[in-house]
């Protein structure tokens, strides 16, 4: 199989619907927002709904995974500030292993819902 066919059969499994098949709500893609320090942060992708906030950041491979958590929970905080009411959640997604995982502030496995791993193919 080629690697298109195999993103495409990762994008349509059912745990990819939030992220690209969005019904309501916005969806913005390479959104910059600002940190306490006044400093440009750029989140890949982030999905905003009634009662929810997906931040998405994509990264090639897992090489620098510690990096790519602290990364998103500083995204989670900032976006925490501007969506006080809402469930901020995060997800990583793994290019190279179409893989899937979640991450909130307190870092993978903080909740139940986090840390969870979704395998691509």
């Amino acid at each position: 199989d080629s690697i298109e066919k195999k993103i495409k059969l990762f994008l349509e499994k059912e745990e990819m619907k939030p992220f690209f098949y969005v019904t309501s709500g916005q969806v913005f893609r390479e959104k910059e927002v600002v940190n306490n320090f006044g400093q440009v942060r750029r989140i890949d992708r982030m999905i905003i709904t009634k009662a929810l906030v997906w931040i998405v950041d994509f990264k090639s491979s897992a090489g620098e995974k510690e990096e790519y958590i602290k990364q998103i929970k500083e995204y989670i905080q900032i976006i925490e500030g501007i969506y006080p009411k809402r469930q901020i959640r995060g997800a990583l997604i793994y290019l190279d292993e179409l893989r899937v995982e979640e991450v909130g502030r307190g870092g993978p496995c903080a909740r139940p819902q986090e840390g969870r791993i979704w395998k691509g193919l």
